[in-house]
């Protein structure tokens, strides 16, 4: 009876080892991974920040004279902000800096972004996501729904530990170089 118990016991400790954890297809080549991404591009890391990131949906309307709902949804995410240097995929940036938003937590498939030694900025290879159909706002305040103005047109970006976001290295920005014209 004891050796069962012991047994049971080990099994549920090993079972749930891995909960919980971010768990991703594995990597497939340059060209399969720059498929994947809406933007790719080599850039500099300037700052990390955490921010509440605020999204919503327009709720259906039931009957002619309700007035559409919104549901807000609030989560905390790391903001990185990227000078862009060489765009391989995706639109050309209006300006040459971009936001890319990830998970807090790498067991929820965040990136995590370093600034480097006494602040100074790392390269990356990013390789990001398009925010999706939802408006996001980001607001410094948790819980705090930003203005409508605020939520309208903000273009970001979102990465993690699946994609291949990466510190730049030359070996894969020739990789990258030798495909073909990906706008």
């Amino acid at each position: 009876m004891e050796k069962k118990l012991m047994t049971l016991a080990l099994v549920m400790i090993a079972g749930f080892g891995t909960a919980g954890a971010c768990s991703c297809m594995p990597r497939g080549t340059t060209e399969q991974e720059v498929g994947k991404a809406a933007f790719v591009a080599k850039a500099k890391l300037f700052d990390v920040d955490t921010v509440s990131v605020v999204s919503y949906t327009k709720l259906k309307r039931g009957l002619a004279f309700w007035k559409p709902r919104r549901e807000y949804f609030f989560q905390p995410m790391v903001r990185a902000k990227f000078v862009v240097g060489k765009v391989y995929k995706g639109p050309g940036a209006a300006s040459d800096t971009i936001y890319v938003l990830t998970n807090v937590s790498s067991a929820a498939c965040g990136y995590h972004f370093s600034l480097g030694e006494s602040g100074t900025a790392g390269e990356y290879l990013v390789y990001a996501s398009a925010t999706g159909d939802y408006t996001v706002g980001v607001t410094k305040t948790p819980g705090k729904v930003p203005g409508r103005k605020s939520m309208e047109g903000n273009a970001y970006y979102t990465t993690g530990l699946c994609m291949a976001t990466q510190p730049a290295s030359k070996a894969e920005e020739e990789k990258l170089d030798k495909l073909p014209a990906l706008k």
